[in-house]
């Protein structure tokens, strides 16, 4: 079932990712969530699919660029359900659309959650209360279409591959904004103790 998710992931990438690969030093421990549906072979895949989010230097701009391409690739597909969910009620065919329907009111919130998280992290370094609307954004606000897309028995690509990603960029997001938060609570190091005189 993985694979068939990556196959299809690889074959619309065009749409989704750009095709630069590369490595950075934070890619293992963005991908290490452990829910159930996330895939850290595709994880890996995406981040270094995108040479903004591989190009980062510091843990929050890495955290920034995850959450930017999230945006990106979360607004992408909210367009296309909006489109297959008209064009599905049109010719009849009311369990996509219906499905479709529910999707389309997961996407705007799962996007207030991921530029709430953005603005938390870029203009007041609120790493907690983001590190919250990532996970919001990643289970709660897209968990209602996933299920439909399931019950219904979807198979556009767009729709299963946007359902597939949107937690993989989220929950990625998460691991990082997380350390984040933590490092921000720890108190600071103390100072180093002076050397002894050289001239005692």
């Amino acid at each position: 079932m993985a694979s068939s998710i990556f196959i299809t992931m690889l074959f619309i990438s065009s749409i989704f990712l750009p095709k630069i690969l590369a490595d950075n030093p934070f890619m293992d421990e963005a991908c290490s969530s452990t829910f159930e549906y996330f895939d850290r072979d595709i994880c890996l895949q995406i981040l270094r699919s995108d040479a903004q989010i591989s190009s980062a230097t510091t843990l929050r701009d890495f955290s920034i660029r995850i959450i930017q391409s999230a945006i990106a690739n979360a607004t992408s597909t909210q367009a296309y359900v909006l489109k297959a969910m008209q064009s599905s009620s049109m010719s009849g065919d009311h369990t996509t659309a219906k499905a479709l329907q529910v999707c389309s009111h997961s996407y705007p919130a799962a996007l207030v959650s991921l530029k709430s998280a953005l603005n938390e992290i870029v203009l007041i370094n609120e790493y907690m209360t983001a590190s919250y609307d990532l996970l919001i954004a990643s289970t709660d606000d897209v968990v209602h279409c996933r299920d439909a897309v399931k019950a219904a028995r979807l198979t556009d690509a767009v729709v299963l591959t946007g359902v597939r990603v949107l937690p993989i960029y989220g929950l990625s997001a998460y691991q990082i904004v997380d350390r984040l938060s933590a490092e921000s609570r720890s108190p600071p190091p103390p100072p180093p103790s002076p050397s002894p005189s050289s001239n005692v």
